[in-house]
């Protein structure tokens, strides 16, 4: 009776440490799902940040010239306003871009984001000056 009861345990012991070994590998694939899921996320990211980049410094090249700011405070002008007004940094920089190269449409409301831009910014000439016979 006692090697009966002490195979039953044995077995018994072997079917909770398969249990538990499958449950962890489980956890782990779990795990792994999740952080591949993070770093797709963190791509992501990037790209946006990417895409974006030259925009922002399009705008702060704008505001450098605008203003005589060299680039850090062009940049702190972005991100502050970003900031006070609840607006992505891609956006203002989008719209100044758009205001200064004549491309931002005038038959809409304007969005939020051109509304500080041309706040910022103050009014823009239409004349592009000594270089239109350049461009022309």
């Amino acid at each position: 009776m006692s090697d009966d009861l002490s195979h039953e345990r044995h077995t018994r012991l072997e079917e909770w440490q398969t249990a538990i070994r499958d449950d962890s590998e489980v956890a782990g694939t779990d795990r792994e799902r999740a952080e591949i899921v993070a770093l797709q996320a963190d791509v992501a990211d990037l790209h946006r940040a990417l895409e974006s980049q030259p925009v922002i410094d399009q705008a702060k090249g704008i505001l450098m010239a605008r203003f005589r700011l060299d680039a850090e405070a062009a940049f702190a002008v972005l991100t502050r306003l970003s900031q006070d007004r609840n607006i992505k940094v891609r956006e203002i920089s989008l719209a100044m871009v758009e205001i200064v190269s004549g491309t931002s449409p005038t038959d809409v409301e304007p969005s939020e984001a051109e509304a500080v831009a041309r706040e910022v910014l103050g009014p823009v000439s239409e004349d592009s000056g000594p270089i239109s016979s350049i461009i022309e």
